[in-house]
């Protein structure tokens, strides 16, 4: 038998043994996935706040370059040492 959790995926015979092994009771069992769903959760939401702090700098650089890439493109076309005509 399985328990399928979307964070936490635990082979029922494992828990089992794992747990009278330990000599842990039911509740103590329940405290220990409880906090461990807890703290995957609270990794889960700083990774997903790193990447969109990471997003928005990607995206802030790509604009700069952008413009600064039209900038220097427009600059090279309007340059008016380039349209004279040296005899």
């Amino acid at each position: 038998m399985t328990i399928d959790h979307p964070w936490l995926v635990v082979e029922f015979e494992q828990a089992e043994f794992l747990r009278y092994a330990r000599g842990q009771t039911d509740r103590q069992t329940h405290r220990h996935v409880t906090r461990k769903i807890k703290d995957d959760l609270e990794s889960e939401e700083e990774t997903n706040d790193w990447k969109f702090a990471a997003m928005v700098v990607d995206r802030l650089c790509f604009w700069i370059f952008s413009l600064y890439l039209v900038g220097a493109t427009i600059a090279i076309f309007t340059a008016p040492s380039l349209h004279k005509v040296t005899p």
